[in-house]
């Protein structure tokens, strides 16, 4: 069993949850990446092997995403269209590095705006963008956890939390 990260854009609602939480987020709004975002800053990665499985126009696509030869850093990014002309694609990584999830959306933000991402076992969200250093998004993200009922209370009410994505 892995961890499951969903990504959500900063928009009116996450940044209303985001305030009430007291969690810091950038003065900027962002949207879903569209499939050709998203395809483009996979191919970006150095040394990094891509296998897409695809189930046809407007379907969920995925993204296996492997370093090199021996796959020390890896993740699954699952991908789901809304609507047929992929304009807006919503992501969510399965497992893998975390490390390497933060620089594929950190990548992504670039053209997005900032994107918060949530692991389903718990932990404060973590706003990602480029105006965040690399190395500070990993220290945050992989900080321990000293308030675990807070973080509980922050999941049940996530926008979004009833939702399947």
């Amino acid at each position: 069993m892995g961890i499951l990260y969903t990504v959500w854009p900063l928009d009116s609602d996450m940044k209303e949850w985001l305030r009430s939480q007291d969690i810091a987020f950038p003065d900027a709004s962002s949207r879903w990446p569209t499939r050709e975002e998203v395809v483009k800053t996979l191919r970006a990665l150095r040394g990094f092997r891509i296998r897409y499985t695809e189930n046809g126009p407007g379907k969920r696509w995925d993204a296996d995403i492997t370093e090199g030869q021996d796959g020390e850093w890896w993740t699954l990014l699952h991908a789901e269209p809304k609507g047929d002309a992929d304009l807006t694609t919503e992501i969510s990584f399965e497992k893998g590095e975390s490390a390497l999830i933060i620089a594929i959306l950190r990548d992504l933000s670039a053209a997005t705006g900032p994107l918060v991402l949530m692991a389903d076992v718990g932990g404060p969200p973590l706003v990602v963008s480029q105006r965040y250093s690399f190395a500070a998004l990993v220290q945050e993200l992989s900080a321990p956890e000293e308030d675990e009922v807070r973080w509980r209370r922050l999941l049940e009410n996530a926008p979004g939390a009833a939702s399947t994505h």
